[in-house]
């Protein structure tokens, strides 16, 4: 006997999304509607202050927009992301963004420790060949961001912040600097 296990597509994704259980978060990966793992409260912890820090400095600067694990972005035809916190400049869309096809300038993702490498190399991955400038993963546990970038069509590159530096993303976030000793919590 042969399963087929049906495959959805961003818009399929989209119209039903309201009608599931809003205590959940969702994503589309591959086509198939995936529930997210519960956040345990360092995650969460760690997204509301990335949108505060990233928040403040962007709307002090007037450069664009930042949500929070609300709102997604169309990747692909089979692949919907939400991330934890996201940022788009005005500089690619002077008017306030609506709709989930215009790629973020930032995606940050706060990383569960149920997440395995290969599926956050993967997405991070679909996100910069998707026009997304910059992923920034963060690993709680490790007390460290990793900034991924879009080096050409094949490089990817990779630059490690650890909890002893402070993060700078001059590149899409001019005159923001982050002393990670202040963002992740003292044991």
């Amino acid at each position: 006997m042969v399963f087929q296990i049906k495959v959805m597509t961003t818009e399929e994704f989209w119209a039903l999304l309201p009608t599931l259980d809003p205590d959940k978060q969702y994503e589309l990966i591959e086509g198939e509607l995936t529930e997210m793992a519960a956040s345990k409260k360092i995650n969460s912890f760690l997204a509301a202050s990335l949108v505060r820090f990233v928040g403040n400095h962007v709307t002090t600067h007037d450069l664009g927009y930042v949500f929070g694990a609300d709102g997604g972005y169309n990747i692909s035809s089979l692949n919907a992301y939400i991330p934890d916190v996201s940022f788009i400049s005005k500089k690619r869309s002077p008017q306030f963004p609506t709709g989930n096809d215009l790629m973020p300038d930032l995606a940050i993702e706060v990383i569960s420790d149920s997440e395995t490498s290969r599926s956050i190399n993967r997405k991070t991955e679909n996100y910069l060949r998707a026009g997304t400038l910059q992923v920034w993963n963060v690993y709680p546990e490790d007390k460290l961001i990793e900034i991924w970038r879009l080096q050409d069509a094949d490089k990817m590159s990779i630059q490690v912040f650890t909890v002893d530096m402070t993060l700078t993303a001059e590149d899409i976030l001019p005159g923001f600097t982050l002393v990670l000793a202040e963002l992740f919590p003292k044991e």
